[in-house]
């Protein structure tokens, strides 16, 4: 994938939509956000679903709209790493979606491991398994901190750092080149998920901006609007106010 510069492309997950993935991805082309952030669990495109032949179409759909995958999201519950009922399932899960991801380009994947060492043979497992198939996984455990292991980094979700009492600026910062998923979202007064722009939001997205030039982040910034009531209103908005804020030179 391209390392394209943050202040002008965008990804968008497909996962939160109530449609088909080629309408959405359809609806990214119109938006002129030429990047997707794919879902393990979209009805129909989860890796059980897509054999080889499949993967190989899904590439070509995206070409033919000259869009790109920039991500996976793989969202499971913490308490599944930890639980043994849990656990060999979700290793499971996030083994093949590294395959997905390297079959996808080598694409980064997104996710949340729990802030314990309770799951430290897992994460050795994946991450080692990650490193071999030359895919990066993006921590977005708010409480996850940069590790040396060559195939972990941290993820950064502006909505969920503001809910534990953080400062997403300071989190960018904390991660510095570590941080390989950068996402637009804010928490709302009244404690939901929401798009950024609106009089009701928390983010300070121009120190946010800030952050992630001094980082030099170079990968799209992915509009992740999860429990947004109005997506594409919310899309559009959180595309104006990203495009509009004053510049971070």
């Amino acid at each position: 994938m391209d390392s394209p510069h943050f202040d002008s492309m965008f990804a968008l997950t497909i996962g939160p939509l109530s449609m088909p993935a080629r309408a959405a991805m359809d609806q990214c082309d119109r938006l002129n956000i030429r990047y997707v952030q794919w879902s393990a669990n979209y009805p129909g495109m989860r890796p059980r679903d897509l054999d080889g032949s499949a993967r190989r179409d899904l590439l070509a759909s995206l070409r033919r709209r000259t869009l790109a995958p920039a991500g996976i999201d793989l969202w499971i519950p913490l308490d599944h790493f930890t639980e043994n009922e849990h656990s060999e399932r979700a290793a499971e899960a996030l083994l093949a979606t590294i395959i997905l991801a390297e079959d996808l380009g080598g694409i980064p994947i997104s996710t949340a491991f729990p802030a314990n060492d309770s799951t430290q043979h897992i994460l050795d497992v994946i991450q080692s398994e990650a490193h071999r198939r030359g895919v990066v996984i993006a921590d977005h455990n708010t409480k996850a901190t940069p590790q040396s292991l060559p195939a972990l980094k941290i993820g950064i979700d502006p909505a969920a750092v503001i809910a534990c009492g953080d400062n997403p600026s300071s989190a960018v910062v904390d991660a510095g080149r570590n941080c390989k998923s950068a996402r637009i979202s804010d928490l709302l007064t009244s404690g939901t998920r929401g798009p950024i722009g609106r009089p009701d939001g928390q983010l300070d997205v121009q120190a946010y901006r800030a952050a992630l030039a001094a980082i030099e982040y170079d990968q799209p910034v992915v509009v992740d609007c999860r429990g947004w009531i109005d997506h594409w209103n919310g899309i559009r908005q959180s595309l104006h106010t990203w495009g509009n804020a004053a510049p971070v030179f």
